[in-house]
């Protein structure tokens, strides 16, 4: 009794020693495949999580850990100190890996929500029209799309920090969407910043190497219960026959094997509800298991591809290098990661990103593989999306949409790249009386046959390439110097083939003329873009003054006297601007019997020495050196002032820039909101070629129509001015030029014009107010053809106070 008692207590050790071991084993299995999961989140930055699943993967992994110090605290364990040495350096890892998690949770949020909203942002942006210069709106396209390439790590942190830069410069000189480039800027700065710090958590949470501590424990706990277990089995091997002996190893498997299925169980229920694809091949690449997943996603059952390699999805587009790799990362037991093209059962393609894991036996050796695969199909389509939309932007931002040619932003980083070349400016003689007379749609149409003569033209000139510039004017760019050997001859042929080429309006043959200026780099000088360009316009005006068909600019010829003057009323409306020096000057609006009923806000500067510069000095000027909204915005500011108990109406004069710019229309939508007497504000419009967006205009009309203001047409009948689209338009006045109506007492033509504008004007029910009335005999000429009210020196010249 006494030795089968000895046996009995002999035969339980052992068997508690086996069954502890394999719950060791199994847990610590489990904490890894579990540590494997939540290690697969860090690599997915730009995706949104479940964080209930994370939560729960924490959980279980900690209650594993509770579980094994349980366990170990009530053994006797021979090597206790370093066994819970190990098990603590897995637990503060493990607590170093959970605040990487609740720090990775909380950026991965910021960060997709940043990325997704300068989706909205970017076009928020873009369907504000074509109030945003095209080259702001590529730029931000541009940032745009290095965010999404940092997404897809094809573009590098720097790369989209200079196209920050860059935008940021962008959005300091151009207010005009101040907040939203704000806000774009403030989240591109975020997906940068988080996408860094996310990527720093992930190199964080790869140094932890918790694989291989949890390895190194496995290892302590087994060879520990093997000693155990060895001891047991001598004593009892020396105590017992064979048969006891084998009985008891038939137990120890059947055992074993019960725990397997239960763990096997519980591994394929998780692995079922996982919305990844998982796939289990032996050694020998056939697989063995598969998820339902794998089934909605490719299509297969899991009876056609049980048994079978995973080749039979393959599409046929990676190398045998690609596979080669795979491989051999494998063989030495190391994860890889990687993306795959395949194909699923009817044949469509599909992406898969994915993690392929060997999966050790007790020795460390590789006895099955686990790879887990996620669809990103839908993600490759994006990316298309994204790549098309952007070659549809970058033809649009290069390209001028009327002619097809290549545009001024393509010049300039032409130019920008080389600009050891000449530069040749065409422009069309007298096209706005072209336009004028035959409509904008027949001009238009003019452009295009222009353009493609001047196309013929570029290709008999080596080495040039054509564009089209604003409006009328084109140029032609030749990195070619040896032309200027026989420039003159060049420009003589270019012009004649102008001049002598028949172009069609309305099938109506016509001929047209224009002016040539040509510019050209300097070896002797550091000679720029701005200069080319700058010196090529010289070119063009000083032929144009001095009615030549083409000039080449030279340093030795004064063409740079021009410059220099711009230069300088520049400079002086620029002080005049900081040192409070614009002012307002007021002319009186009459009726017929010469009664006061309105008065114009004109623009004046005063000198330093006290003196009076009309706008005819500055005005064109301001508007090419970015400062005529600030003007624009003094005279609005000082007119509300004046008037603002008056009991007369007053006007202000309004340029398409000005309708073009938030700023402006901000400023007088909170004039109007604060004046008392909104019904007596009056805006005069000028009708000109600058219009290049009717629908704006129409907009700005209805919004101040809303506030009870008048609106008027001004300098009507100078060159330009479009009948049919001002009959469309909803205002209350129509001012004949006054270089008109100061001529309309002595000129027949002059009369007939002003009469024609009349009659036109009263039968669309508009009245009507002629300007520079300068005489009596200019007031009777026109009160005689039903001018309404008139304006000019003979009542009043313009003065500083009403």
């Amino acid at each position: 009794m006494m030795v089968l008692l000895f046996l009995g207590v002999f035969i339980n050790q052992v068997k508690n020693q086996v069954l502890a071991n394999l719950s060791f084993q199994n847990s610590i299995t489990k904490t890894r495949l579990l540590d494997t999961e939540l290690t697969s989140y860090f690599s997915k930055i730009y995706n949104f999580y479940n964080y209930d699943l994370i939560n729960r993967s924490q959980k279980e992994f900690a209650q594993h850990l509770q579980s094994i110090q349980k366990h170990l605290a009530s053994e006797i364990l021979l090597n206790k100190n370093e066994i819970f040495a190990s098990l603590e350096i897995i637990e503060d890892k493990f607590q170093e890996k959970k605040r990487y998690l609740d720090k990775f949770k909380a950026y991965n949020a910021i960060l997709n929500n940043s990325y997704r909203y300068l989706s909205v942002l970017h076009e928020a942006i873009l369907q504000r029209g074509e109030s945003t210069r095209v080259q702001d709106r590529v730029l931000l396209a541009k940032t745009f799309t290095k965010i999404m390439e940092l997404n897809l790590q094809k573009k590098s942190k720097e790369e989209l920090f200079k196209a920050i830069h860059q935008l940021e410069k962008v959005h300091s000189q151009d207010p005009t969407y101040k907040e939203l480039i704000e806000d774009f800027l403030t989240h591109a700065h975020i997906v940068m910043s988080y996408d860094e710090k996310l990527k720093e958590i992930k190199l964080g949470v790869e140094g932890l190497q918790m694989d291989q501590a949890l390895k190194k424990f496995a290892q302590l706990t087994d060879s520990y219960f093997r000693i155990i277990i060895n001891i047991a089995t001598a004593i009892t091997i020396f105590m017992i026959s064979l048969v006891i002996i084998f009985s008891f190893l038939i137990w120890k498997f059947y055992t074993k094997q019960i725990n397997d299925k239960k763990d096997l169980r519980r591994f394929k229920r998780s692995v079922e509800e996982s919305d990844n694809i998982v796939i289990i091949t032996d050694l020998n690449n056939k697989v063995t298991y598969v998820n339902d997943t794998f089934e909605k996603i490719t299509g297969y059952t899991k009876q056609e591809i049980l048994g079978h390699d995973p080749k039979i999805m393959s599409s046929g587009l990676h190398t045998k290098e690609f596979y080669t790799e795979l491989k051999s990362s494998l063989n030495r037991g190391k994860k890889w990661s990687g993306e795959f093209i395949n194909k699923k059962k009817d044949g469509t393609l599909f992406y898969e990103k994915t993690t392929i894991t060997p999966i050790l036996d007790d020795n460390g050796e590789a006895d099955s593989f686990i790879a887990i695969k996620l669809d990103v199909t839908k993600d490759k389509e994006y990316q298309k999306r994204i790549e098309e939309k952007n070659r549809e932007i970058t033809d649009r931002y290069y390209t001028d949409s009327l002619t097809n040619i290549q545009n001024t932003n393509r010049l300039l980083e032409d130019l920008e790249e080389n600009n050891i070349g000449l530069l040749l400016l065409v422009n069309i003689d007298n096209f706005n009386e072209l336009r004028f007379f035959y409509g904008i749609e027949a001009s238009e149409d003019l452009l295009i046959q222009t353009g493609e003569l001047l196309r013929s033209i570029t290709h008999t000139i080596e080495g040039s390439s054509l564009y089209k510039l604003d409006k009328d004017e084109y140029c032609i760019w030749s990195e070619n110097l040896g032309l200027l050997t026989d420039i003159e001859s060049l420009l003589e042929e270019i012009h004649e083939k102008i001049v002598k080429h028949p172009f069609y309006i309305n099938s109506q043959e016509i001929f047209i003329t224009a002016t040539l200026g040509v510019s050209y780099y300097y070896f002797t000088e550091q000679t720029n873009v701005n200069d080319l360009i700058i010196h090529g316009d010289l070119a063009h005006r000083y032929a144009k003054q001095h009615k030549l068909p083409y000039a080449v600019f030279k340093p030795e010829d004064n063409m740079e006297g021009f410059y220099r003057e711009n230069i300088i009323w520049t400079q002086k409306t620029t002080e005049a601007l900081k040192e409070g020096r614009v002012t307002t000057f007021f002319q009186p609006i009459v009726d017929k019997e010469e009664k006061i009923i309105a008065y114009e806000t004109l623009v004046r500067i005063i000198d330093n020495d006290g003196s009076i510069i009309s706008p005819f000095k500055f005005l064109d000027i301001a508007k090419k050196s970015n400062q005529y909204t600030k003007i624009t915005k003094v005279v609005i500011e000082k007119a509300f002032e004046t008037f603002k108990e008056s009991k007369y109406r007053f006007s202000v004069n309004i340029d398409f820039e000005d309708i073009n710019s938030k700023e402006v229309r901000e400023l007088l939508r909170s004039k109007l909101s604060q004046c008392k007497k909104p019904h007596n504000f009056t805006a005069e419009i000028l009708e000109s070629d600058s219009i290049s967006n009717y629908e704006k205009v129409e907009e700005f009309i209805k919004e101040l129509k809303s506030f009870g203001c008048k609106v008027a047409i001004d300098d009507f009948g100078s060159g330009y001015s479009n009948f049919e689209r001002v009959a469309k338009l909803d205002v209350d006045y129509i001012k004949i030029d006054g270089s008109i109506i100061k001529n309309i007492h002595s000129n027949e033509s002059m009369r007939k014009i002003a009469e024609s504008i009349v009659h036109f004007a009263k039968n669309i029910d508009k009245e009507v107010i002629g300007e520079f009335v300068s005489s009596q005999e200019v007031f009777n000429a026109s009160k005689a053809l039903d001018i309404d009210y008139f304006q000019g020196y003979y009542f009043s010249e313009p003065k500083e106070r009403i």
